[in-house]
């Protein structure tokens, strides 16, 4: 045969070729999730730029000049407008933090994943509560219905966002920092768990292991001696006080 025929041969074989359905299904729900990221952004920024716009609406209809023309604003006002940034902040950072930290609670969760998503569910009820206890706190109704000057009640409500999103950053950072330790809290009790109930079968503990266990009962009794040293103090606060 002919290396013309032979290389017609291979061309016409490559009619027959399938790609990988895998490949293919990995292809196409990547360019879909690309195609629904690219929707949400969109989406959101579509909202961001809406609720800007009702917000500085709504303070220009509300805002008027006091007899010695200064441009005022009723206090509740502005209240109204940082509950409701803040509720949206709260709503739209609230699905974003869980969706981006799923790989992280797999990784410290790695030897129970169902642990791992029961407990982002506490995250995320723990989540709620604490920032919408916070909000609903930082919320100033004392004399709502008395003028303030506008350029004073922006720089307020500024300060409460910014006081807020400070806070929700620095309560992650330490979510960050505490995640591994309870990850490696919970895999020494759970590698203890399994070996008691493997018995005699349980294979040797590596020195890894051991150097594990060791840190975390390290941790432990730290974090035990911290309370009991703390409990002590507030005892004697109070004895000296009173």
């Amino acid at each position: 045969m002919s290396l013309e025929s032979r290389l017609t041969e291979a061309l016409h074989q490559t009619d027959d070729y399938q790609p990988s359905i895998d490949l293919f299904a990995r292809l196409s729900r990547s360019i879909e999730e690309d195609q629904e990221h690219r929707r949400r952004i969109r989406r959101g920024s579509a909202a961001v730029v809406v609720g800007l716009g009702i917000v500085a609406t709504f303070l220009i209809a509300i805002a008027h000049h006091d007899p010695d023309g200064v441009l005022v604003l009723p206090k509740w006002s502005m209240q109204v407008v940082v509950f409701a940034l803040l509720t949206s902040c709260l709503l739209v950072f609230g699905p974003a933090i869980r969706r981006l930290g799923q790989p992280y609670l797999a990784d410290v969760f790695h030897m129970s994943p169902a642990t791992g998503e029961r407990f982002s569910r506490l995250l995320d009820i723990a989540y709620y509560l604490f920032f919408g206890g916070g909000i609903l706190s930082s919320l100033d109704l004392t004399e709502a219905g008395s003028l303030v000057p506008a350029t004073e009640s922006l720089r307020f409500g500024v300060e409460q966002v910014a006081l807020f999103l400070t806070v929700l950053g620095l309560a992650h950072v330490g979510n960050l920092l505490l995640l591994p330790i309870v990850g490696l809290l919970f895999a020494s009790v759970t590698r203890r768990a399994r070996r008691r109930l493997a018995g005699s079968e349980a294979p040797p503990i590596s020195e890894r292991a051991r150097k594990t266990d060791r840190l975390a009962m390290a941790i432990v009794l730290t974090a035990v001696l911290l309370g009991i040293g703390g409990g002590l103090l507030v005892i004697a606060l109070v004895v000296m006080g009173m």
